[in-house]
């Protein structure tokens, strides 16, 4: 507490004094006060207009990944998540109002394979099951392997040392 009446002590020497102090506290008046919310609101809000004009396309660089001569049907044949089977309001209207034969199915990571082509609702992407299930068993024995190495060295067909062992021979010697 005594840092907090010495830094308060400091603010007001610097700021002219209690006196000064008590002058900027009677500027906010009961008259006054809307004037000083809605100026302090139209700064803030120019502030924030400011930082996204200006700030935020600078720091994004705009356009770096963004190719115009790919249009959007080429990028849905090879992307599982659209707009439209991400949304699950269009889902549901897809398959329950307007009747869609295939309906738009929601998408989820894992369970891409299950989706169907619609071209009519924007939905292109042709799940191959054979090789989405193959590859979903490479992915996961090369996170178990790697979790397992991570462990212990000696699972995944090696030791502490990095040496290769071989079933039946001892390397505790």
């Amino acid at each position: 507490l005594e840092d907090m009446r010495v830094l308060w002590h400091a603010v007001l020497k610097t700021n002219g004094g209690p006196n000064k102090v008590w002058q900027l506290w009677l500027l906010l008046k009961r008259e006054t006060i809307l004037w000083h919310v809605c100026g302090a609101f139209v700064l803030h809000c120019a502030g924030h207009f400011s930082l996204l004009y200006w700030m935020v396309p600078a720091l994004e660089g705009a356009g770096a990944d963004h190719d115009e001569t790919i249009d959007y049907e080429d990028t849905a044949r090879n992307t599982p998540f659209t707009w439209f089977n991400c949304n699950p309001m269009f889902s549901l209207r897809s398959k329950y109002f307007f009747k869609h034969e295939p309906f738009a199915i929601p998408a989820m990571p894992g369970k891409e394979h299950l989706l169907q082509s619609n071209k009519d609702l924007g939905l292109h992407y042709i799940a191959d099951r054979e090789d989405f299930m193959k590859s979903a068993e490479e992915r996961s024995r090369a996170s178990v392997l790697q979790g397992l190495t991570a462990v212990r060295p000696s699972i995944a067909g090696g030791n502490a040392s990095g040496i290769p062992t071989t079933p039946g021979t001892r390397t505790d010697k």
